[in-house]
């Protein structure tokens, strides 16, 4: 998502104002950049040498912030004016310093980038040559990493700076010496790259775990096999692999679950995967607290002894419980049961049964981001999962469901009574309700939500019994009260970004490429259109640039020059509309203020006992205004 001589190419800069091109100017680029300006919204067009697999975000958040983007040739640009214009970094890593391709002509290859929670500023850029490199300044500078080898994983302390932890696969350099092993090592360093020290071999897993200040910042969580020798075998469950940890960089080390071969690492919860049986490949799970210094791993307790336990997916563990998925049926199950826990994580019960999972356990989940208890899954008919052996299929079979109140009752989507043309939508059937696209759909964008936009989803889908493969069937959504009533608010399938705190909607088609977008400053009921290229990209993801306005966007995709695959990224600047400010904050739900009171649960859902009842003051739909504020305000 190969090494080639740095593209130099020559394009114009081309300013179109009221659909007349005023001017051009010839300039030696590496980019092709184009700026327009339309309906007073600007966009800015680059192409770059292959399509983009990543973008990341450095430093702190504000109009200046720096963007990097990383192709899938390895080549990786800056930009420091929201995408308004482009710094090819590959030349500047080719030239650095003990790195050999400088001296062959051959742009430095990137595989991934890496940020740091200790210092925003700080990036790791993981070469694919076993060139890496580190910047501390989002991109301005870089230095080399003393690490010679191909590193696999890279992971910086989340409070020291200097701190990071890498992994990489020994080599053979004489295969006709002695035995040769090759293992997946840990490393250390303390100086931000410049020296590293080996402190564990056959390695399968590793974290930093100081997740509070009650924690040895020192503390490493690590799964490896001590007592393995050769080759290290990658896949499947080990009975000798330990899940250990060291406050001493494993000068010494303490086992905390044997057979421990995998763990998921939050602020609450340390979750441990055992074996229990090697052959059958099956797991217990165990949970402890981990944000006191000691660890007490206690066994979960599911309501059935009967079921094998063969893989988990956590779907959720930020409020005081957890959300679990287990693989009952084995490597080649598509689906798994979700459980829900006590607050301790410990006692289980069956909240949802046959949920919707890909092989690498990948499942149809939904948090509504901001509110707690809310979530949306996609499960299989069981009339169809008992039936398994005599149909072809189960994708035809699936349906989506959401619940309110942490999973303890889950019901259909309520499907919208009229579609985005007007006209009223046959679905009385108990059976018919609206299905959406989930993670697992790799033709339809799937179910969206952020937290600076409380209360306001997306997704694609279609009403009827089951959700839909077929593209003629597929429409996308909006939902503005966190699932309890949906809108349809296009036609066809679209990629969608949400942006001014839900006031600001941008949508393209995800299955046609395109050289127009949509945009919308009342959630959906009016849409304006704004051509932001000449030449077609098929998009792959829009992204709100990070900011108190959340007016700028980032579009990008691919495209073609010269029969050859580029990409696109296209910089979208929608403040330029000078939308008017929102007015009667502290008069909400008056007939002259802009703003309404909004409850996300409901009166229906008011005396549940497993979440909180919240009133917030929002934007109203029909507002349109710039809100700009930096939080929905509580009452």
């Amino acid at each position: 998502m190969c090494i080639r001589d740095r593209y130099m190419g020559i394009g114009f800069i081309l300013v179109q104002m009221n659909k007349h091109i005023y001017f051009p100017l010839l300039l030696i680029v590496y980019l092709l950049l184009a700026t327009v300006r339309a309906d007073d919204v600007s966009s800015y067009y680059h192409e770059v040498d292959s399509p983009i697999s990543d973008v990341v975000w450095c430093g702190e958040t504000g109009p200046s912030q720096p963007i990097l983007i990383l192709t899938e040739m390895g080549s990786v640009y800056q930009s420091k004016d929201s995408g308004q214009s482009w710094r090819d970094l590959g030349e500047v890593l080719s030239r650095m310093p003990n790195v050999k391709s400088a001296t062959d002509s051959r742009r430095a290859k990137i595989k991934k980038i890496v940020s740091s929670q200790a210092d925003r500023k700080i990036l790791g850029l993981l070469g694919a040559d076993g060139v890496n490199y580190i910047t501390e300044d989002c991109g301005d500078n870089f230095h080399v990493l003393s690490h010679s080898r191909v590193i696999t994983e890279l992971q910086f302390h989340s409070r020291v700076r200097e701190w990071a932890l890498a992994t990489s696969w020994s080599s053979c350099e004489d295969p006709t010496g002695s035995p040769c092993a090759v293992t997946k090592q840990l490393y250390v360093t303390k100086d931000l790259g410049n020296r590293w020290d080996l402190i564990a071999d056959y390695v399968v897993q590793f974290a930093w775990a100081a997740v509070s200040d009650n924690i040895p910042k020192e503390r490493i969580f690590l799964t490896n096999d001590p007592n393995a020798k050769g080759h290290q075998k990658m896949g499947g469950l080990s009975e000798s692999v330990l899940f250990s940890m060291s406050d001493d960089f494993f000068k010494t080390s303490k086992v905390l679950v044997p057979r421990g071969n995998k763990f998921l690492l939050n602020p609450t919860y340390i979750i441990v995967a055992q074996v229990s049986e090697q052959s059958m490949q099956n797991l217990n799970l165990l949970v402890s607290s981990s944000a006191e210094p000691e660890y007490n791993f206690k066994a979960t307790e599911l309501p059935s002894k009967t079921l094998h336990e063969q893989g988990y997916t956590i779907l959720d563990a930020s409020h005081s419980s957890i959300l679990l998925n287990i693989n009952h049926q084995g490597s080649s199950s598509k689906f798994g049961n979700v459980y829900i826990s006590n607050a301790q994580g410990i006692q289980y019960s069956l909240s949802l049964p046959f949920q919707v999972c890909s092989r690498d356990r990948q499942c149809d989940f939904g948090k509504v981001q901001g509110l707690e208890g809310i979530y949306l899954a996609n499960v299989y008919n069981e009339n169809a999962i008992n039936k398994l052996n005599s149909i072809s299929s189960l994708e035809s079979f699936k349906r989506t469901v959401i619940t309110f109140n942490k999973g303890a009752n889950w019901k259909p989507l309520t499907p919208p009574e009229k579609d985005s043309t007007g006209n009223r939508i046959l679905c009385e059937s108990k059976s018919c309700s609206l299905h959406l696209h989930g993670s697992t759909s790799k033709q339809f964008s799937p179910l969206y939500s952020t937290e600076n936009s409380l209360g306001i989803l997306m997704g694609t889908g279609n009403i009827g019994q089951f959700l839909s493969n077929n593209i003629d069937q597929v429409n996308t959504y909006l939902s503005r009260d966190g699932g309890n009533s949906w809108f349809e608010v296009r036609k066809g399938s679209h990629i969608y970004e949400i942006g001014d705190r839900g006031g600001l909607i941008v949508m393209v088609p995800d299955n046609e490429p395109s050289t127009s977008l949509l945009y919308s400053w009342n959630q959906g009921l009016t849409w304006s259109q704004y051509k932001f290229a000449k030449n077609t990209i098929e998009i792959s993801n829009i992204n709100v640039i990070p900011s108190k306005l959340g007016q700028k966007f980032i579009l990008y995709g691919e495209t073609t020059s010269n029969n050859k695959r580029k990409g696109a990224v296209v910089a979208l600047d929608f403040s330029t509309l000078h939308q008017r400010p929102c007015k009667g904050l502290n008069s909400p739900d008056s007939a002259d203020s802009d703003y309404e009171k909004w409850s996300p649960y409901g009166e229906s859902l008011s005396k549940s006992l497993l979440v909180r009842q919240i009133t917030y003051i929002r934007r109203k739909r029909e507002a349109e205004c710039f809100d700009g504020l930096e939080i929905d305000r509580l009452i």
